[in-house]
């Protein structure tokens, strides 16, 4: 049972990891790190983790305005 709960945590935030970021984001990693030129993509990773941050803090804020 352990063992079943476990890959199904793993598919939950797997999925959950691709609505995140993307399949195409995520194919271009996976290629790059294959490759092994992680840099190539380094940049479009950072823009799109401050995309991410700016949203979370964005509605962090709005939420506060109706609590």
């Amino acid at each position: 049972v352990a063992g079943e709960n476990a890959l199904i945590m793993l598919t939950y935030n797997f999925r959950r990891l691709l609505n995140l970021i993307g399949i195409t984001l995520f194919q271009k990693l996976i290629k790059a790190s294959k490759s092994g030129n992680i840099e190539d993509i380094k940049q479009e990773i950072m823009e799109y983790i401050a995309v991410l941050v700016f949203f979370k803090a964005f509605f962090r804020q709005k939420m506060s305005l109706y609590i």
